[in-house]
């Protein structure tokens, strides 16, 4: 039925004819919709949309194929784009090269230009110094030539010095004539013309020629009682060795440091040439000094062995104050020790890469507070060396870090992450005695405990005994044996039900760890962890004064050195002799042995 509407009949005022306008509306579209759902039942409907499903399949199928020639299209656009610039690029370049070439060809014509000039000339004073020698030889050169050429560069040194002084007084009146203090650096001149004179002397003697003079020291404070001049000066460039101009420059370099016995000042006057190759002023090094220090190494060396048994750093001041007679601060030594320490980087990253080696390690951890944070000091003890490490984690993935895939054996307590590497595992004993005693004294267990923990104890025991356990005279065959009646015992111990919460808690404990208990009875090793222990033992003590370290630097500065001090002792090294030695440049790591007896350390 077809609904026909007048429009203009409708009063829109109305709200009678609006509402049943409105209702006729509802009508006519709730008879489209059962005209709609009519026409879907019917199976011509259903093919109809079949159909059409078909043909836009059909459609997009046909836009995908259309799709392909365009994208092919912009990429080929975006290489085409990308070949232009390289293109262009590699042009620059060729321009950049074609432009080096000549350049370097430039430069290779002028090198080569100065080397003739050189070999001409070095063949010219080749030349001379024969023609002199023959002379010296012959007798025919007069004896006064040598004392007038001392005569002529002394005069010139002296005019150089009254010319400069000049110089410097007619800038102090030009200064007072303008109402401005002038400073004057006569003192200077005259003590750099005193020295050029001590340099001839040295360079061409006169009788005695010992360069060491033994004099009062009285610029510096009065703890400091002997001070000793020496002039420094070399010829040939460290880098290039190549001669050095024989124009110089001199400089003064007072050092303060220890001989035989006492604090004294040594002043260097160090003389500075200009090297050609280098295109800079070269210095010679001042022996058994750090650059830019003013103590020496052995006053750092003592320092930094008082440190490294536990000293606090005021102490140190004190002891050093007293003894030498000289007044330091505290901040001084701290410098020392953080310099020295740095200075022994390289011996820990290779101690790091060489306890790798070992056969056999023990391992421990424990706390190391920074500042407010709680970080872990790793020990790992080799068969004849020890290295601490600080880290903020207690994971596996620290050792995994540190020894990478280490195949040897490992004796630690119960702590999981030993697990992580090592191919065999020793798991301490004396752990396990010292947590049954703590649970039975602190703990209060019942009766049923007191016979697990006897009974543990003595299988423990009894793997140390040789006619039950570990004997060096047994076979492999009687060793596998004791290992297998021990590993039923355990097993046999931990298969029984128990009610005590205790007994549980190591039930589960000795399920995980039964493998480990005995290896020590097949390798021939230790049962125990107490070498790492013992050399975790000072570090322990140096955190409960010094509550650990307010950086990473000092706690990283802290590893070093005490990995440096327990190596010397199990290699029977005295520590300050192998810092000495090292900063000497004698060594480059601690000696397996040492070449004297014993040091106790």
């Amino acid at each position: 039925m077809v609904h026909v509407i007048d429009m203009e009949k409708i009063d829109w005022n109305s709200v009678t004819d609006v509402k049943a306008l409105f209702g006729l509306i509802l009508d006519m579209l709730e008879s489209k919709d059962k005209e709609v759902k009519r026409l879907q039942g019917n199976a011509t409907y259903r093919a109809h949309r079949r159909e059409i499903s078909k043909m836009r399949k059909k459609i997009k199928k046909l836009q995908a194929e259309n799709a392909t020639p365009d994208e092919n299209h912009d990429t080929m656009d975006i290489l085409d784009k990308r070949i232009t610039l390289l293109e262009a690029d590699s042009v620059r370049k060729d321009k950049e090269i074609a432009r080096v070439r000549e350049e370097n060809k430039r430069v290779r014509e002028e090198n080569k230009r100065v080397r003739e000039e050189n070999a001409k000339k070095d063949k010219k004073i080749a030349q001379l110094q024969e023609e002199i020698k023959a002379l010296r030889e012959g007798g025919d050169m007069p004896k006064t030539l040598l004392d007038r050429i001392l005569v002529l560069e002394k005069t010139v040194a002296d005019r150089d010095i009254q010319l400069q002084d000049a110089r410097a007084t007619n800038s102090a009146l030009t200064a007072e004539n303008l109402g401005i203090k002038g400073k004057t650096r006569k003192d200077d001149k005259e003590k750099r013309a005193e020295a050029y004179r001590e340099y001839a002397e040295i360079v061409r003697p006169k009788g005695n020629s010992d360069d060491t003079i033994r004099s009062t020291r009285t610029n510096r404070n009065d703890s400091v009682v002997v001070r000793y001049k020496k002039i420094l000066d070399q010829n040939e460039c460290p880098c290039h060795h190549c001669q050095l101009s024989k124009s110089f420059d001199m400089y003064g370099r007072i050092v303060e440091d220890i001989i035989n016995g006492e604090l004294v000042a040594i002043e260097y006057s160090v003389i500075r040439r200009y090297c050609k190759a280098c295109r800079k002023n070269i210095s010679p090094e001042i022996p058994g000094v750090i650059p830019k220090e003013r103590f020496g190494i052995n006053l750092m060396t003592l320092e930094t062995t008082m440190r490294m048994f536990g000293i606090p750093y005021e102490t140190i001041r004190k002891l050093i104050c007293i003894i030498y007679h000289t007044n330091i601060s505290k901040s001084t030594v701290i410098h020392h020790v953080d310099i020295m320490i740095r200075s022994f980087y390289p011996v820990y990253e290779k101690m790091l890469e060489e306890i790798i080696l070992s056969l056999e390690i023990n391992g421990d951890e424990s706390t190391w507070p920074i500042g407010k944070d709680t970080w872990w000091l790793w020990v790992i003890v080799g068969l004849d060396m020890t290295v601490f490490h600080v880290n903020s984690s207690r994971g596996g993935d620290v050792l995994e870090m540190l020894l990478g895939d280490y195949a040897g054996h490992v004796g630690s307590d119960s702590w999981g992450a030993w697990n992580r590497i090592g191919k065999t595992h020793q798991k301490c004993h004396y752990h396990y005695i010292r947590e049954l005693v703590r649970t039975l004294l602190l703990k209060k267990p019942g009766p049923e405990f007191k016979k697990f923990f006897q009974t543990l104890l003595r299988i423990l025991k009894d793997s140390w005994t040789p006619e039950k356990g570990l004997d060096p005279d047994d076979s492999k065959r009687t060793r596998r044996k004791k290992i297998r009646n021990l590993q039923a015992r355990i097993r046999n111990l931990i298969s029984k039900k128990y009610k005590d919460t205790h007994c549980r808690r190591f039930v589960k404990r000795l399920r995980r760890e039964r493998n480990h208990l005995f290896t020590f009875i097949r390798l021939n090793t230790e049962c125990h962890n107490n070498k790492s222990e013992r050399a975790i033992r000072p570090s322990a003590t140096a955190r409960k004064v010094s509550y650990g370290s307010k950086t990473y630097g000092g706690a990283y500065n802290h590893a070093v050195l005490y990995s440096i001090r327990e190596t010397c002792r199990m290699r029977h090294v005295n520590p300050h002799d192998f810092m000495l030695d090292y900063m000497r440049g004698d060594v480059d790591m601690i000696p397996k042995m040492a070449a004297t007896a014993s040091v106790a350390v």
